[in-house]
């Protein structure tokens, strides 16, 4: 159940011992095995609801509203209607209804969670339950996180689908998480060989452990998941098992039409067709878990290459031409040469399309690609190595190629960076372009030509504008990357993690000179420029600690439980040296260690390229960033929405009562709109008021952006309470509804804020 997020408690238990052999089967079981059956040893029930009243239970379950096209493009809205949602004779009925209203269709459905009632972290999570038939509907039995603001938005939240059925294929059930960035995905599914899952109740149960989601339909094991991730694009990953190391929260509910089922057609029933009937929900844990775990890395088996090393087969039947969005044309085969001719460009790059499935590619390991490519004119095209089941994110490319009327041959080296994946993908993407000269393509090459480890980055600013890295404590190997502890005897350090609290413990056993020093160098700090720094700590004893950057040491004055200083630097090394200095005997925990520039919005000027900023993409093909002279944004598609596609910087800060004036440039290859907001962090104000709200506080005006740079200034005064959490968003998806289809690029540069 993909889900957006806008740019995105007394729990009930009963407590007694369970026995495996009380457990209810369902009423037709898997036939086939692929591991052991689920097993209840050493678990114990900790909720459950049978729906044996006459009303839903509101100490369990809560009601979620949302109008039409919320998520997904679904064509219902969700409200408490008791026609939608409610129990009878022992079962939760959630109702899909279509009505007719002056002669348009509408339709309404039930959604019920248990946040803020009932949240769990592993366990194992349950359901019997009958789903609908019909063209359009999409049940699902899935969860997320009861705190969505602890990694970001979704996908870097994590979301858990326990069960979900296309209501025109009701003999297979899914499995997935999502997670990112950027969005991938694992999936493991269920096809019976008799039976049907609208016709007769079946059981579908996730085992959710620290290191692995083991998932199972009426007991009997399909498939598990043990590889994953959350981080923002140029961040490292949060320490593993994030995100699932959290409460997640349990959601029901039957989605009308949208992007994956497709909308309702001429066949569709409603009635007793639509209706998801749930028999029970359950949830058992055991007593304790580990969570010092590491990723159980799948040693994928990958095809070999030939004889001579290529990975690319040469044998035509390995290449596949596709045409979509208003593309046409067809593909030849000359001896050796591929010749790709093209009536109609269509609307996106891929409208016209050649691609060769089945590519391994190797964590670690580098490779050399290369063919040779020209037309009958001047003309372009594109080519890149993607992961189609990794969300087509790009290993490799896209690559820009300026053809011409002589054969060229193009050479490119790379590294995968990514976990190995064995069914990689050669896309050649000639759609969309003025242009539609035949293009002729031949010796396509693909040598593994060594591995070795993969290097990180020089140190920058992280993607939040932070000149310290992993000052969260949440990064790494026991959550200390970056940093280096130097402790005296009788003196430690160590990081908590209590209820997913990270924070840097140091205790000082004796007084001494450096008792403990915990120092980040590399930090690329410029001569000459305002900075501010700031530390969190509730210990009383922290006023006591001694920060320096480099040799200097700031002056910090308390505020709360914030440390905080303004500082301008003279004449810096190129890289510094940030150190704290624990001397006094005692207990010192603290926490959200920041260095930022002294200014509302960060490396607005682009000029240490987009660090401070991150982009959004719906699906990772949509869109891609780099800076030059400004933020320079490839569009290949806008979706269907203003939020698929967002250029952000959080946590910018704004006072109540304050006058404000945003200013920037813009320019497009593509006349269209730009939508520019200072806004709510939804997801935040969820975890803190149970609702999500995304109010901008500039009212989020639009800009047109055209071929020639525009310079854009909005003054507004912020009338909302002071937030130092605010997120300025650059929404470049379809604003207004626009959808635009074609290639093209936006330019974003100069963004400053400045208070008047």
């Amino acid at each position: 159940m993909i889900r957006k997020t806008f740019l995105v408690a007394a729990a009930f238990s009963s407590f007694f011992a369970l026995s495996c052999t009380a457990k209810p089967k369902s009423a037709a079981e898997s036939e086939t095995a692929l591991g052991p059956k689920l097993s209840y040893e050493g678990y114990t029930l900790k909720f459950e609801d049978n729906f044996d009243g006459d009303k839903l239970d509101s100490s369990k379950w809560g009601f979620e509203y949302h109008e039409p096209g919320w998520v997904n493009n679904e064509l219902q809205s969700y409200d408490d209607n008791k026609e939608n949602t409610y129990v009878k004779d022992g079962n939760l009925i959630i109702q899909a209804l279509e009505k007719k209203e002056d002669g348009k269709k509408t339709y309404t459905s039930g959604r019920i969670n248990t946040l803020g009632k009932y949240e769990a972290k592993y366990g194992i999570f349950e359901a019997r339950l009958k789903v609908p038939a019909g063209q359009g509907f999409l049940p699902a039995f899935w969860m997320m996180p009861a705190n969505e603001q602890l990694y970001g938005q979704w996908p870097l939240c994590g979301e858990i689908d326990i069960m979900e059925v296309l209501g025109h294929e009701t003999d297979k059930s899914y499995s997935t998480l999502h997670f990112g960035e950027p969005h991938t995905q694992k999936q493991v599914s269920k096809k019976l060989k008799k039976g049907d899952f609208s016709k007769e109740f079946h059981t579908y149960s996730v085992e959710w452990l620290p290191d692995e989601f083991k998932f199972y339909v009426d007991g009997e094991f399909i498939g598990s998941v043990t590889e994953w991730f959350t981080k923002k694009v140029g961040d490292d990953p949060v320490t593993f098992p994030a995100p699932y190391d959290q409460p997640y929260y349990m959601i029901l509910n039957v989605a009308v039409g949208g992007n994956w089922p497709g909308n309702p057609d001429s066949k569709t029933k409603f009635a007793e067709n639509a209706r998801m009937v749930v028999d029970y929900v359950r949830v058992y844990q055991k007593d304790s878990y580990d969570e010092n775990v590491k990723m159980k890395e799948i040693d994928v088996k990958v095809r070999d290459a030939g004889k001579d090393g290529n990975l690319v087969r040469q044998d035509k039947s390995a290449w596949e031409y596709m045409q979509q969005q208003g593309g046409d044309g067809a593909v030849k085969f000359n001896g050796d040469i591929i010749e790709v001719t093209t009536k109609k460009a269509g609307v996106v790059d891929y409208s016209v399309q050649l691609v060769q499935a089945d590519i391994p590619l190797v964590k670690g390991a580098w490779y050399e690609f290369s063919f040779d490519a020209w037309s009958t004119e001047n003309r372009t095209t594109l080519i890149g190595i993607t992961g189609p089941n990794n969300g087509y994110v790009r290993y490799f490319g896209d690559e820009k190629l300026q053809l011409t009327k002589d054969r060229k041959s193009f050479n490119y080296k790379f590294q995968m960076k990514q976990t190995t994946d064995p069914a990689c993908r050669i896309d050649v993407n000639m759609g969309a372009t003025p242009s539609i000269a035949p293009i002729y393509m031949s010796n396509f090459k693909l040598i593994k030509s060594g591995s070795s480890a993969i290097e990180e980055g020089e140190k920058s600013v992280t993607s939040d504008g932070n000149y310290v890295y992993n000052g969260s404590f949440d990064r790494g190997d026991g959550r200390m990357k970056y940093w280096k502890a130097v402790c005296a005897e009788g003196s430690s350090q160590e990081i908590t993690n209590i209820n997913n609290i990270r924070e840097c413990k140091v205790n000082v056993g004796s007084a001494k000179a450096n008792a403990v020093v915990l120092s980040q160098d590399k930090i690329p700090l410029a001569s000459n420029t305002e900075y501010s720094f700031s530390v969190t700590s509730d210990s009383a004893s922290f006023s006591k600690a001694k920060v320096f950057v480099n040799d200097t040491k700031l002056n910090l004055k308390q505020s709360g439980n914030v440390y905080k200083c303004v500082f301008t630097t003279k004449k810096v090394p190129d890289t510094s040296v940030i150190k704290f200095v624990f001397e006094d005997k005692g207990e010192f925990i603290f926490d959200n260690v920041s260095l930022v520039e002294n200014a509302l919005v960060k490396n607005g000027a682009f000029s240490k390229g987009i660090s401070g900023w991150e982009l959004y993409a719906y699906s990772s093909s949509d869109a891609e960033v780099t800076a030059d002279n400004g933020a320079v944004i490839k569009i290949n598609d806008t979706n269907d929405a203003e939020w698929k596609i967002q250029l952000k910087q959080n946590r910018v800060s704004l006072k109540k009562g304050k006058t404000y004036v945003l200013s920037f440039d813009v320019s497009s290859t593509k006349d269209r709109l730009v939508k520019y907001a200072l806004q709510r962090d939804g997801a935040r104000w969820k975890t803190l008021h149970g609702v999500e709200d995304w109010v901008p506080y500039n009212m989020g005006p639009v800009a047109e952006a055209t071929k020639n740079l525009q310079h854009v200034e909005d003054e507004f005064t912020m009338t909302y309470d002071s937030d130092d959490f605010t997120i300025l968003t650059f929404s470049l998806g379809a604003v207004n509804n626009i959808k635009i289809k074609e290639a093209h690029t936006v330019v974003i540069k100069n963004v400053k804020l400045i208070e008047k």
